[in-house]
């Protein structure tokens, strides 16, 4: 189990708690509002951005239903 500082990011809210998480959990509820919010940690840079790390969104890399292709760094945006 890990204790967490958390900051609601909810415009109408903005409440910040403490959440007791599972390993592997990354997600708290917030007890004012009910939104999960994501809990920082060691990956925390890894957040869901829609962005691959070649700097273009992910969309201009899938083709078909499950092909996935990368252009690469260097590669014109």
């Amino acid at each position: 189990m890990k204790l967490a500082a958390v900051h609601c990011p909810n415009p109408a809210c903005h409440h910040d708690y403490e959440a007791v998480l599972n390993e592997g959990e990354w997600h708290a509820e917030c007890p004012r509002c009910g939104q999960n919010n994501r809990v920082a940690g060691m990956n925390a840079s890894k957040e869901i951005t829609g962005y691959c790390n070649c700097g273009r969104p992910m969309d201009d890399h899938i083709f078909g239903r499950e092909k996935y292709a990368c252009p690469g760094k260097g590669k014109a945006r």
